[in-house]
């Protein structure tokens, strides 16, 4: 076995379980509460006499489920690598977001040629009033296209040789 599954969230998509007996030594010696089970479920383990995971692992499963519900053994289970960990989604704090104020300096040119841009707020902020906007971009629903004047989706490593060699042809 490479390196050990725990804590699963760190792990590989595929589910690695404890098989090294140093390992499960270890895990089992660790009390109740490195499950981070709710309070209320631990307090009725400790009227059982469980104090270890090693005392819980030997109870069965079903009556186990039965008696605490499933989260128990869902618990049971991301410790010993049989079911992978679901990560939270993180809500970055204030300080950390992108701000854009309206001082962002602006560029009117003639043509104003977008390469590979999706076009978010701050960026078309700055150069929508150009005369002429093209947009190249390879995702068809970029914000781009809603202020070029001109769309072509594409790859830009195709499409710019493509209109280099047009220009050079036609001066």
């Amino acid at each position: 076995m490479r390196n050990p599954p725990f804590p699963q969230r760190f792990a590989p998509r595929t589910l690695q379980f404890i098989n090294d007996p140093e390992q499960s030594a270890g895990l089992a010696a660790l009390p109740l509460e490195a499950l981070r089970l709710p309070g209320p479920i631990v307090a009725l383990l400790h009227g059982l006499g469980v104090w270890r995971i090693a005392e819980l692992e030997a109870l069965p499963r079903r009556e186990l489920s039965s008696r605490f519900g499933p989260e128990l053994l869902d618990c049971l289970d991301r410790v010993t690598g049989r079911l992978s960990e679901p990560l939270p989604a993180w809500d970055p704090p204030l300080q950390f977001e992108v701000c854009w104020s309206a001082e962002s300096p602006t560029v009117r040119p003639a043509l104003y040629i977008a390469v590979a841009v999706s076009g978010a707020v701050q960026h078309r902020a700055g150069m929508e009033e150009s005369a002429k906007i093209i947009a190249i971009n390879i995702d068809r629903n970029a914000p781009i296209f809603s202020v070029a004047h001109y769309g072509i989706v594409g790859d830009y490593k195709v499409v710019l040789p493509m209109m280099i060699k047009a220009l050079r042809e036609r001066a």
